[in-house]
């Protein structure tokens, strides 16, 4: 039966926590005749607080209270007697923490004004604005407690429960009520406890959606409450001119709570929420209470500095299980993760539970929270798994009973059992936490409670001696290691918990860490899963405690047992030492087969290929940093890019507290400093990011407040999220520094943060210092294609900047004048009434004033000046433009009002503002003058900056040192920061790239990033998807040769290929079916290649020449999965034929719409692309590769020329292949058995047709009443093996199903996109299965995926043996396939096998071989002019030839160059 309970409340309120101390039975109703009085329980257990226990012990409560305790005391005449001999009695548990008895109830905000925000964008916030705001809401007024849920808790010995309410940002005050079964006045403990507050995301339309949107709304609310109250008070005083408040209970509620007159509890579960709730409880003077605390161990230090309590969610879970399922006969079932995976999990797991040890060693208050109520048995399961790891029993009890009485103030009622308190007991078979332990007993102030009456005492026998304690190993080993090349170094970080030992092992033959380990009083032992790649061994170490020495056996895989030792480091050695470390970053050349031994340490032998488990990398890997300076470091002996226009071979610099100090040939370092030798490498300035999303809470949504057109008050500074992996796979990429900006859904959008990315620290310490504060705001598209919310048009964009700006000059006159009239109040100043602090408001004055910066996304040249415009005329300099995909347009103008531009590369036709973006756009705006920045706006493209700047060599000409400059210097000057960082110069910051080349080199790798000095990434010491031997032969690049931009060709003159016959002279000739060819001949008649080779071979008469000296020549390349032709601009539907909806559209033909004037075509053609295969289904043109969607069967693909007239002349294999999309995910079963019965009606189908052509050879009449099925007959080739199927496979998981299932329908397969073939390399190869990769530039597959994974998957093929080759996988982005391929050379693949996989390879795989994919005799004259290898970036296509007919390298792209670099020189 529900209890409710209102109006008797208030009395008790008023009362307040005096009627705490009265006799819990005064107000019971009397009761006619004998009563028992008292209650005795004899011969008990009896702990009165955890710690203090006596034995055989009598326990007298009288009138709800206890009367004594004592193993002598009498029992009373008039006493109950209970005999529990056998039975421990505990201090009655709490649930310090619970959601629980208000499910009827939910806090509902009181609705402010309405406002109509289809007509107005409101610069300032409304004032009356509490959305998912109910401080006021108090959980004793709107308790329903159900008699069910109150036995559910007493059932395991709970006698009181903290409820806290739920579901809003600032959800309101909880309360205390004790468990028994009487009225609701009777039961309230505490009537206001702590507030509740969470920031998190909340979703939805409503502002605020997300995480630092919440954070604004508190910010604002809390200064709206202030006000409230001085305005109050100022009424109160009967001040002139001060109107009585409009009551408002929220923001006095929100006022308490920053008077601190209420503890406020922050619902936190990860390091970042924990910093949050104390960062923003510190700001308003709050008194937190973490409420979660999942991750609260990895903050317990600040946690105890700042006196902050825990009340802890212990809802583990069970152990993950390590031992993968057995495998059954099903094919298609789920595949166990890889065993490191599941081992991680594990220890992920155990690390979690150890938690609340971590916090009772770091002395933080700690209390246990059942979350809702629901199952009060999980809190006992939780505190069990926690005490197995580490934490103290004692400690566990009190986490329930002195903990939680302590923090809720009923320390004098509640926690602890002595003499004159009231009575809140358990009494159980044996100890709170066994897990037979039954409850008997349960006393609510008195009130009895009788559980498991047929349970018996819980006999445990008394150990006969105490239990010897383990050794204490943990902390820092130096180890060394006999093996037959002598002593072996290494380091052991060691981690202990009780018995159990964790850690890391490094050492300079592979680091490694303890997949299981276990300390005895006597011994040690533990496994070390060592090594990358496919040299993943396990070694197991066993030694015993000799003095200060462990000493001990090594058993590996490789060799003989061995003997191994290890001292412990007692301390650190300080920086300076004497003693000088060296990072070696060169690769020993491999010894050759069958030289050397293999021992334990050195497992030369072990095989390649896929047999060992796959490498993996975890958060611990990405925050490891084996290599420490403390900010003094030597890097010695690399080329140096200054990013100043100043190369310096052979150059060290000289580093010290994070500062550059000196730059030159002969460097020292200080004795104790560490070198790190970057001979035959390149040192450049640390790559910025100036446009970047990674890094923010919630990922992608909760970039953009995206509820209000004007939201400027929100920061993404407050929800920098550290855990987010693109940080690490960013640093990776050689980047040191990213601005992270809100989106782009607003006109105005929110503050933006600088990070240095320190990948593991903590959100505060990758805050850049001194950094500028800018706003985002965003033109066009993005903001105007919102219904419902005004602006919906650009004309709208610009009304709505004028009037936030003209409203916000207002604002700030108001608040100029109330502090003059302040200063002439004198002491009377505080009477005033303060206008009202707008935080919106106040973001838009700092850009007035000239304190906060404008970063506007833009792409259309007229808004561009539009908001140049209006700017100008509020007397206002926007600091950068964001995108400016059309700055170019309008390049003098942008100059002439100073803003930086930041653009991409090369990205395009996207939606319809960006089809007029040309990848010259860079080049232009630099030469024009302006600031020119490539930026990523990407969570891939930032990890290769390098090479997207590197694009602007090839479009626009420009020169290596500027264009290296768009990603160091110049993003420096947009920062605000060139001053600190940008290039490489004594006084700077010391961010640096080191990389394995020129980073504008294709083929060239980020090998080390460095911060401030100190080192955050070593590629060589991070998990890799590269073999050993593929890192090795990958390590040293070609060198990258460029010409001058001076004496570069810039085009050619290709009139002597327009005629039927003609020779191309002089150029080097790269066939790829054979050894290139200096100074080479090539002849073309009739659209084919007739004869090549050297400079000799015979010209005949007729043939014009071409002359291409100094040039190169090369088979077209060929895109193997895009969708040129069938899509124009991605966000319009209307433009695209891709991917039909039905399930099964087998006779749908890619080449019937494909459109020979599409502009894309001319854009891929002019990046040396001739030849396609069409794909019916796709992603549309977004660069960032997601999942194609589509029908299960998409249609046919078609083999497409790049170039003709009509659709028949370009299409040259209209059914080129069937294109399957394999079904994924937990629910693919039923589309497999759909596809499955499909096939199986087309066999039938099949076998009907042919016995119908059969019978009409023998003379027989067909069946009229057989009808030709369009969907079945196109099927009848594939099912007969005759043409390939394309399949769309991702995962490890999909690809073994497709393979499977080709086998079973005896199919012709062939797997398209395969990110994760390289960990089923061996099974493709046995299955003879053949692999088109793209793109290759994309995030790993898994979270758990090594960085490099997609970039090393065709160095991993290739190695195994499997055909392979590339494609773009969209329209856009089809003129870089071939970048794709060079992503792989720079991750293990050698170039040639990279240069084959866009020509030869491409055409065996896809049936024209015999036709192009070389510079054969025979085949067509597809091939490229260039001036260097297509592989690279900077290399430019001085012409292409298709089937012997010339084009020029020029496209609607090449024509806006031309045109708007001519205006440049008027």
């Amino acid at each position: 039966m529900a209890l409710s309970f209102r109006s008797l409340l208030r009395p008790f309120v008023l009362c307040g926590l005096a009627l705490l101390t009265t006799n819990a039975t005064a107000n019971e109703p009397a009761v006619n005749g004998f009563q028992p009085a008292a209650t005795i329980y004899r011969n008990a257990r009896v702990v009165l607080a955890p710690g203090q226990v006596l034995e055989k012990t009598h326990l007298l409560v009288r009138q709800g209270r206890i009367a004594a305790v004592g193993a002598d005391i009498p029992t009373p005449i008039d006493a109950e007697i209970i005999e529990a001999e056998g039975l421990s009695i505990f201090p009655g548990f709490i649930d310090a923490g619970a959601s629980i008895f208000l499910q009827d109830a939910k806090p509902q905000p009181v609705e402010g004004r309405s406002v109509e925000i289809s007509k107005y964008a409101l610069a300032g916030m409304r004032q009356d604005d509490h959305h998912a705001l109910t401080p006021e809401f108090s959980a004793a007024e709107h308790l329903v407690v159900r008699g069910e849920d109150q036995e559910r808790y007493r059932q395991q010995g709970f006698v009181a429960v903290h409820v806290l309410p739920t579901g809003r940002i600032a959800s309101g005050r909880g309360t205390v009520l004790n468990l028994a079964s009487l009225p609701l006045r009777e039961s309230l403990l505490v009537s206001e406890s702590f507030a509740t507050m969470q920031l998190s995301e909340r979703g939805g339309g409503e502002y605020p959606s997300t995480n630092m949107g919440v954070h604004a709304h508190l910010r604002q609310t809390f200064l709206d409450a202030q006000r409230h109250m001085t305005l109050k008070k100022l009424f109160a005083d009967n001040v002139a001119n001060v109107a009585r408040p409009a009551t408002d209970p929220a923001l006095e509620a929100m006022a308490a709570m920053r008077n601190a007159a209420i503890r406020t509890a922050f619902v936190a579960s990860t390091r970042d929420d924990h910093d949050r709730a104390l960062n923003f409880a510190a700001e308003h003077q709050l008194r937190p209470v973490i409420w979660g605390g999942h991750e609260a161990y990895r903050v317990a230090d600040r946690l105890k500095k700042a006196e902050v309590d825990v009340i802890a969610h212990v809802d583990f879970g069970d152990e993950p299980k390590v031992d993968a399922a057995k495998p059954g006969d099903d094919p298609y079932a789920d595949l166990p993760e890889p065993q490191r995976v599941r081992e991680h999990k594990r220890d992920e797991w155990k690390k979690r539970v150890a938690g609340l040890a971590a916090l009772q060693k770091a002395g933080v208050r700690f209390a246990i929270s059942s979350r809702d109520g629901k199952n009060p048995a999980e809190i006992f399961k939780g505190l069990r798994q926690a005490i197995a790891n580490g934490l103290d029993r004692d400690a566990a009890l009190a986490a329930v009973t002195t903990q939680p009485a302590a923090m809720l103030g009923l320390d004098r009622e509640l926690g602890t059992i002595a003499v004159g308190r009231p009575a809140y007991l358990v009494v159980m078979t044996g100890a709170f936490d066994h897990e037979q332990s039954k409850v008997r007993y349960v006393v609510i102030n008195g009130q009895r409670y009788e559980y498991h009456k047929d349970a018996k005492p819980i006999v445990t026998p008394p150990p006969a001696t105490t239990a010897p304690a383990p050794l204490q190993v943990g902390g820092t080993w130096n180890v060394e290691i006999e093996s037959s090349e002598g002593k072996l170094r290494g380091e052991l970080e060691l981690t202990q918990s009780d018995r159990a030992l964790s850690g890391r092992f490094k050492s300079e033959q592979g680091d490694g860490r303890l997949s299981s380990g276990k300390v005895t009083e006597s011994s040690v032992e533990f496994v070390v899963a060592i090594g990358a790649g496919d040299n993943v061994v396990s070694l197991k170490f066993d030694a015993q405690l000799d003095g200060a020495v462990l000493r001990g056996k090594l058993k590996s895989p490789f060799g003989a047992t061995t003997k191994w030792s290890a001292t412990r480091q007692e301390s650190k050695p300080a920086p300076n030492t004497g003693v000088q470390l060296t990072v070696i970053e060169t690769v020993d050349e491999p010894k050759p087969a069958g030289q050397g031994t293999a021992d334990a340490m050195n497992p030369m032998n072990q095989p390649q290929g896929n047999t060992a488990e796959q490498p993996v990398e975890f958060p611990e890997d990405r925050f490891a940093r084996p290599v420490q300076t403390g900010g003094n470091v030597l890097i010695k002996g690399g080329t140096v890019l200054t990013a100043t226009g100043k190369t310096l071979p052979n150059t060290s610099i000289l580093v010290k507290n994070g500062t550059i100090i000196a730059i030159g040939p002969d460097l020292l370092a200080d004795p104790g400093m560490l070198v790190i030798d970057a001979t035959n490498r390149y040192v450049m300035p640390g790559i910025i990011d100036t446009h970047s999303h990674i890094m923010i809470s919630s990922g992608l949504n909760g970039v953009n407040e995206a509820t209000a057109s004007i939201v400027c008050e929100v920061r993404v500074r407050d929800v920098v999220n550290t855990a987010d992996a693109s940080e690490y796979r960013a640093l990776a990429g050689g980047v040191t520094t990213a601005r992270l900006l809100h989106g782009s859904a607003n006109c105005i959008g929110g503050q933006d943060a600088v990070v240095q990315l320190k990948h593991g620290t903590s959100a505060n310490e990758h805050l850049f210092p001194g950094a500028h504060t800018g706003v985002k705001f965003a033109l066009g598209e993005n903001v105007k294609f919102r219904s419902g919310r005004f602006p919906n048009t650009r004309l709208g964009v610009e009304a709505t900047l004028n009037r936030a700006f003209l409203e916000a000059l207002d604002y700030r006159r108001q608040w100029q004048e109330y502090e003059r009239a302040r200063q002439q109040a004198g002491v009377e100043a505080d009477k005033l009434p303060p206008p009202r602090r707008d935080l919106r408001l106040d973001a838009l004055v700092g850009i007035l004033n000239g304190e906060k910066f404008i970063h506007s996304h833009c792409y259309r040249a007229d808004e561009i000046l539009m908001l140049l415009r209006v700017a100008e005329n509020h007397g206002i300099r926007v600091w950068s433009l964001q995108h400016v995909l059309e700055g170019y347009k309008v390049a003098p103008e942008i100059v002439k009002h100073g803003a930086s531009c930041s653009t991409f590369a090369d990205w395009w036709a996207y939606k319809v503002e960006a089809f007029d973006a040309i990848p010259h756009n860079a080049a232009l705006l630099h030469e024009a003058g302006a600031n020119s920045v490539i930026k990523s706006d990407d969570w891939e493209l930032i990890r290769h900056l390098y090479l997207e700047a590197a694009k602007t060599v090839r479009y626009g000409n420009m020169p290596p040192d500027a264009a290296l400059q768009t990603i160091t210097l110049n993003p420096a000057r947009e920062l605000g920061l060139a001053d600190r960082l940008g290039s490489i110069e004594v006084g700077k910051q010391a961010d640096l790239a080191i990389f394995s080349g020129h980073p504008l080199n294709a083929f060239s790798r980020c090998e080390q990033t460095i911060i401030a000095g100190e080192v955050y990434f070593t590629r060589e010491k991070q998990p890799s998807a590269m073999s050993p031997a593929a890192a090795v032969a990958s390590a040293k690049p070609a060198e990258l040769k460029l010409p001058k931009p001076e004496e570069r060709i810039l085009s050619i003159d290709l009139s002597p290929a327009k005629g039927p016959r003609y020779a191309i002279a002089g150029a080097t000739l790269y066939p790829v079916d054979a050894d290139p060819i200096p100074n080479g001949v090539m002849l073309v008649d009739a659209g084919k290649i007739v004869a090549i080779g050297p400079q000799n071979l015979p010209i005949p008469a007729g043939f014009a020449v071409l002359p291409a000296n100094g040039l190169q020549v090369y088979p077209g390349m060929i895109d193997a999965g895009t969708s040129v032709g069938l899509i124009e601009i991605g966000k319009v539907r209307e433009t695209s034929d891709l991917s039909e909806i039905g399930q099964f559209q087998a006779d749908l033909r890619a080449g019937i719409a494909v459109n020979p004037d599409s502009e894309l075509i001319p854009v891929a053609r002019a990046g040396g692309i001739t030849a396609t295969l069409c794909l019916p289904a796709g992603g549309g043109n977004m660069t960032s590769h997601g999942r194609v969607h589509g029908p299960i069967i998409a249609g046919q693909t078609s083999m497409v020329h790049l170039a003709g007239w009509t659709m028949p002349e370009m299409v040259f294999d209209m059914e080129a292949g069937l294109h399957l999309l394999w079904p994924t995910g937990k629910d693919r079963r039923q589309p497999m058995e759909e596809l499955k019965r499909h096939l199986k009606a087309a066999r039938l189908y099949d076998a009907t047709r042919t016995k119908e052509a059969e019978d009409q050879k023998q003379g027989v009449t067909p069946n009229p009443a057989l009808l030709v099925d369009p969907r079945y007959e196109a099927l009848r080739p594939y099912l007969k093996g005759q043409r390939p199927v394309y399949i769309e496979a991702e995962t490890r998981q999909d690809i073994l199903e497709a393979i499977h299932f080709a086998k079973e329908e005896k199919l012709k397969i062939v797997l398209c996109g395969a990110v994760d073939a390289w960990k089923v390399a061996d099974k493709i190869k046995a299955a003879s299965v053949p692999v088109i990769i793209g793109p290759v530039m994309r995030k790993p597959q898994e979270e758990y995926d090594p960085f490099d994974a997609p970039y090393a998957n065709a160095g991993r093929l290739h190695e195994a043996g499997v055909r392979f080759c590339f494609r773009s996988d969209t329209a856009s982005n089809s003129r870089n396939a071939p970048f794709e391929a060079a992503m792989s050379v720079a991750y293990g693949l050698p170039e040639r096998e990279a240069l084959k996989g866009v020509t030869l390879m491409s055409a065996e795989i896809l049936g024209v071989a015999d036709r192009m994919g070389s510079l054969t005799p025979g085949k067509w004259a597809n091939a490229i002019i260039t001036d260097g290898s297509p592989l690279q970036e900077t290399t430019q296509i001085k012409g292409v030839l298709i089937q012997g007919t010339p084009y020029a390298p020029e496209s609607r792209q090449t024509k806006f160059y031309e045109k708007y670099r001519a205006r440049l020189k008027k």
